[in-house]
């Protein structure tokens, strides 16, 4: 007899504990988390759709940015990170063209600099697929010594991610997939928190 791919499931929480699936989707649609795969196509594991918190040495993130890019950063400004994990099914399904993506970065910039003055950063961790139509005639960075990865992207989260960093050192990320009004959201809060 064949085990049906449901009954071969396990489910983890944030803390790769063991829970029952009921439990996992009770915390994942209670809390508005979300899930991924790891290790193993049976195994998902919760994870929170975003963090805040304070970053111990914006110097370095600021340093590694100029260093990766040749310009000069404006510590005044605010800084958002647009990081591409690499190609996956949610960023290679996509049905966008370079065009459409550019657009998007634009209308995101410019929504963005209305709420706070920001500095724009597109990070990859993986280029495969970036330059076929998600990279929208931006100039990417590849994420230099996994360091973007290390300190705010642990894991692979679908399609890509952002994090935005105050001048002062606050941080809220948001994992995988993201909409233009989550971000705006995002940073409205984040300005709320250093006035």
């Amino acid at each position: 007899m064949i085990k049906k791919q449901s009954d071969s499931l396990m489910y983890f929480d944030e803390n790769y504990q063991r829970i029952s699936a009921e439990e996992f989707y009770n915390k994942k649609i209670s809390q508005g988390w979300s899930s991924r795969k790891v290790d193993s196509l049976n195994h998902r594991i919760l994870h929170p759709r975003s963090t805040y918190g304070d970053i111990e040495n914006k110097n370095f993130i600021t340093t590694q940015l100029e260093r990766l890019t040749g310009k000069k950063v404006d510590t005044t400004k605010n800084i958002v990170v647009i990081y591409y994990p690499g190609k996956d099914g949610c960023n290679s399904s996509a049905r966008v063209s370079r065009r459409d993506m550019s657009y998007r970065y634009k209308k995101m910039e410019r929504k963005v600099n209305k709420i706070a003055e920001s500095s724009f950063f597109y990070i990859y961790n993986d280029k495969e697929g970036l330059y076929e139509k998600m990279d929208g005639f931006r100039e990417w960075y590849q994420d230099p010594d996994y360091i973007f990865q290390e300190l705010f992207f642990k894991h692979h989260y679908s399609c890509s991610s952002f994090v935005l960093i105050s001048n002062t050192g606050e941080f809220i990320t948001t994992f995988g997939e993201f909409s233009l009004d989550e971000m705006l959201e995002s940073m409205k809060f984040l300005v709320s928190e250093n006035n």
